[in-house]
């Protein structure tokens, strides 16, 4: 059902066309994610995380890490920095150490290197294999106030930390039985804050939180059929967290114990962040479910409340992004099967900025008998469809008011989407009979 929902709302938004700017910036070959996956089908999820560290970004891949420097865009060339033809999924870096995640499941799940991936040596800790001769890592995340404190997730013993850079580790949250786990991380301003995502194996999302360095936990984000990808953290405000899923996007004023649902995107969302100049900007990406052809970034510019399409480029067999980075007022965007791309955000004149053309409002919301569709701009095309993803009536105003009968709808959630001053606008509204 999910997947339906995000096709039909991929093909509302996909009136919006905007000019080429993307920029190839290369290894479209070593990162290619979904042959990777087959590859290491036996292994479990491989879901790689990138880094900016310094000015170079750094992509794990599945014959080793690679980087490029950020200062230098006028080439496709990258360097293979470390644990060459080893298939890595995530890694920390503390000077010239560097400890990495590998895919390995029954030696070797951790790797050192202390030359700066020169050479390595297994450091996989027995911790990983005290109850099972097997285990698998996931993530791994670096306390932003201590470089020796990490956490790691894995299959066995849910959450793990290390406050030795991973010569020992102890348990801190016992996982239940999970279809994927997607994030693990510290606060970066609070880091007795800890985070754990992901879906559970009958498809319900959740928000592991604790707010005490791990001694107890508060399960939130419990939504069925759907799965919390990700979360960004304001740079500024303690509280506020944001979080991203298949579709919807959360918001937590409590630093994660409370949240609610702001929005809807339609992508399968894998990254959001913050605009490192304006924390009231968000960019997010993602992937529909195949191959489309089409690589989106979306955008808020109310600290994620309101989502718009800001950027859609068609990327032949392309198959959606899984990474974005923001680094010299640019954006880097890692995808699936096409390598990586930046996109200049400064002043080119093919972004859409839509959230400052039209202002588009229903009322009333909740309605029982009919509702008011208004813009600034004149309405060329409004459609609704139901939580399955099914059109169920259309209409083309041609005027900036706009009168919708729902006399025939039943109770319950709804999406109105409307097509004005070239853009489109999905709100939910609600029908209470």
């Amino acid at each position: 059902m999910k997947r339906h929902i995000l096709v039909i709302l991929f093909l509302i938004f996909s009136f919006c066309k905007v000019n080429a700017q993307l920029q190839y910036l290369g290894l479209q070959t070593e990162s290619n994610v979904r042959d990777a996956q087959e590859l290491l089908q036996n292994t479990g999820n491989y879901w790689p995380k990138t880094q900016v560290i310094d000015s170079f970004l750094y992509i794990p891949t599945s014959i080793g890490i690679y980087r490029k420097n950020l200062q230098i865009l006028n080439d496709t060339t990258w360097q293979l920095f470390a644990f060459s033809g080893i298939p890595i999924t995530d890694f920390v870096k503390k000077n010239d150490s560097i400890l990495a995640i590998t895919t390995f499941m029954n030696d070797s799940l951790l790797l050192l290197s202390i030359d700066n991936g020169l050479s390595f040596i297994n450091y996989t800790s027995p911790h990983f294999f005290s109850s099972e001769p097997t285990n698998r890592l996931f993530n791994i995340e670096q306390n932003s106030f201590n470089s020796n404190s990490l956490v790691i997730t894995h299959a066995h013993y849910g959450i793990s930390k290390s406050t030795d850079f991973g010569i020992s580790w102890n348990n801190l949250h016992q996982s239940g039985i999970h279809f994927q786990d997607w994030f693990v991380g510290f606060h970066p301003l609070d880091t007795n804050c800890l985070y754990y995502t992901g879906e559970q194996m009958m498809f319900s999302s959740f928000i592991q939180t604790s707010l005490n360095n791990g001694l107890t936990w508060t399960l939130t984000g419990n939504i069925h059929n759907h799965a919390t990808h990700v979360l960004t953290f304001h740079p500024t405000d303690t509280n506020l967290v944001v979080s991203g899923g298949e579709g919807l996007v959360g918001i937590s004023n409590d630093r994660g114990l409370t949240w609610t649902y702001s929005d809807t995107i339609p992508i399968y969302i894998t990254d959001i962040k913050y605009d490192p100049s304006n924390a009231n900007i968000l960019y997010a990406t993602g992937d529909y479910h195949g191959i489309n052809n089409m690589v989106d970034i979306y955008r808020s510019i109310d600290g994620g409340q309101n989502w718009n399409i800001f950027h859609q480029e068609f990327i032949p067999n392309s198959d959606g992004a899984l990474e974005l980075q923001i680094f010299d007022n640019k954006l880097f965007l890692y995808t699936m099967i096409n390598g990586v791309y930046y996109l200049n955000l400064d002043g080119t004149n093919s972004i859409r900025d839509l959230e400052k053309g039209t202002a588009f409002n229903l009322y009333p919301n909740p309605t029982s008998d009919d509702f008011h569709c208004e813009s600034t701009y004149l309405i060329d095309h409004i459609t609704i469809t139901n939580i399955h993803g099914q059109t169920l009536s259309q209409y083309y105003p041609k005027n900036k008011h706009f009168n919708v009968d729902c006399t025939s709808l039943t109770s319950g959630v709804y999406l109105v989407s409307i097509k004005s001053n070239n853009s489109i606008h999905t709100k939910k509204i609600v029908i209470q009979k």
